[in-house]
């Protein structure tokens, strides 16, 4: 038995992992079946083990995706659908592009699969430990018009700077107003140098333009997310349809 002041010791220090890990090799221990020195290796590696299962429990808890147990090894390749395939996904989710500051843009239908796949590649980027923050794009325009009611537009930037990835889900769907677009170009600009965006869409590059009121500015926005992206461009049957009559719900 492991000894009962250790135990208390090892707690309070929150290793764990190493009382558990000693806890299990204790008998092996005393008997010199096992090195004590490779019982501490062994206990350790347990406590690091759990730490970094914690930190990406966090990781995807505080992203708030809408997805979180979406996977990319889940994806279906079974339905009419094209636009991608394992190998293509298979690159995008050892996460290189997102080590880079580059986008990733998914286009598509409605009922495509889009905000599914996006949120894959959130849980993979958490996995890899990058710090996630997913938001539908009506949420997100509250969130910029929020800050500007109150003046507090520097110290948002600061916080969404903060995170590696952004996912904005269903981009054009709503208008964006007039009063947060130089804000959203701010950010944009802010953002590019820390971190990547993940824009899912039903529309279209050409139809993008026409979501905005000022053109100078649409420009300068869309030459800044488009022009640094990835693409995939999703066509094929709905999944919504597929999964209703299957029964299933949460794979794409």
């Amino acid at each position: 038995m492991l000894n009962h002041r250790l135990v208390e010791l090892l707690t309070k220090l929150k290793l764990h992992g190493v009382v558990t890990s000693l806890k299990s090799n204790i008998d092996e221990i005393y008997a010199n079946r096992i090195n004590f020195e490779e019982a501490l290796i062994d206990a350790f590696n347990s406590e690091i083990l759990i730490r970094n299962q914690k930190t990406i429990d966090r990781l995807i808890r505080c992203a708030t995706l809408k997805y979180p147990h979406a996977r990319i090894e889940d994806v279906r390749f079974d339905t009419n659908r094209t636009g991608f395939t394992s190998q293509t996904l298979n690159r995008f989710s050892e996460c290189t592009w997102i080590r880079n500051h580059k986008n990733l843009n998914i286009l598509g239908p409605t009922g495509i699969g889009k905000t599914w796949l996006g949120c894959a590649f959130a849980t993979k980027a958490c996995l890899e430990g990058y710090k996630t923050k997913f938001f539908k794009y009506a949420d997100f325009i509250d969130l910029l018009e929020q800050a500007i009611d109150n003046s507090n537009e520097k110290l948002l930037i600061k916080k969404l700077i903060k995170f590696d990835l952004i996912v904005l889900d269903d981009f054009g769907l709503n208008h964006t107003p007039a009063k947060i677009e130089s804000f959203l170009l701010d950010f944009i600009d802010s953002f590019s140098i820390h971190g990547s965006l993940l824009i899912t869409s039903q529309f279209s590059y050409e139809l993008w333009h026409e979501k905005f009121n000022d053109p100078t500015i649409a420009d300068a926005i869309l030459d800044r997310i488009i022009h640094n992206s990835y693409t995939f461009e999703i066509s094929g049957d709905s999944m919504r349809k597929i999964s209703s009559s299957n029964n299933e719900i949460t794979t794409l």
